[in-house]
């Protein structure tokens, strides 16, 4: 699948180091990001004039004493189909979960290099899975160590969820299980019906609030 031209992709976030060189891993893929923008804050963000309305905002959790989770209301304020993807240390399963009820699109761990954060992002772009690697194996440990949700999810069920918080696409599921991904579709759709969702973040939220109360 190929990844849709992006006009606007902003970084947000308060490291300069880091921040430079997410930015500049970024501004190579011109033909991709036609416009890569960086700020230390919210308020430098709030300020700036962007005329994409349909931008991408790689956002911290912690700016100078600014939670970024708790500015993406605001954020959509201004840009209201931006699509936020949270790029933060902070991983916790209640943070994570958090970040995806207030409209974030993803959730990726800050140590990746920029290179990893690029491919993730493109990744997620062209359909794949809303959170990096680190924290999908975190997810599936703890997965693993509870036995089992509380909702009654079949073997096959079980494996396509995993599949998804391993960051596969469909057809990464269907070749790893040898099924199509026809029927990679089928599951999916039953795991939405089950969970009572209608995209992969909010199927990767609930499975986070599964997974933090423990009902």
């Amino acid at each position: 699948m190929t990844t849709a031209i992006v006009k606007s992709v902003i970084i947000v976030e308060d490291e300069s180091i880091i921040r430079e060189a997410l930015y500049h891993c970024l501004d190579k893929e011109s033909s991709i990001f036609q416009r890569v923008y960086r700020y230390a804050g919210i308020r430098e963000l709030m300020e700036a004039i962007i005329p994409d309305d349909e931008v991408v905002i790689l956002l911290d959790v912690m700016l100078k004493g600014v939670d970024g989770i708790e500015s993406i209301g605001e954020i959509r304020s201004k840009w209201k189909n931006a699509r936020i993807i949270i790029v933060s240390n902070m991983t916790s399963p209640e943070t994570i979960s958090r970040a995806f009820s207030r409209g974030a699109i993803g959730f990726f761990d800050k140590g990746m290099t920029p290179q990893q954060t690029r491919d993730n992002l493109l990744g997620l772009l062209r359909g794949g899975s809303p959170i990096s690697p680190l924290i999908a194996q975190n997810l599936i440990g703890s997965f693993n160590m509870n036995g089992e949700l509380l909702l009654n999810l079949r073997e096959r069920e079980n494996q396509i969820l995993q599949g998804i918080l391993d960051g596969l696409s469909y057809q990464e599921i269907g070749e790893r299980f040898s099924i199509s991904i026809d029927s990679v579709r089928k599951y999916v759709k039953s795991l939405y019906t089950k969970f009572d969702v209608h995209s992969k973040s909010e199927l990767i939220s609930k499975f986070h609030r599964f997974k933090s109360s423990g009902k």
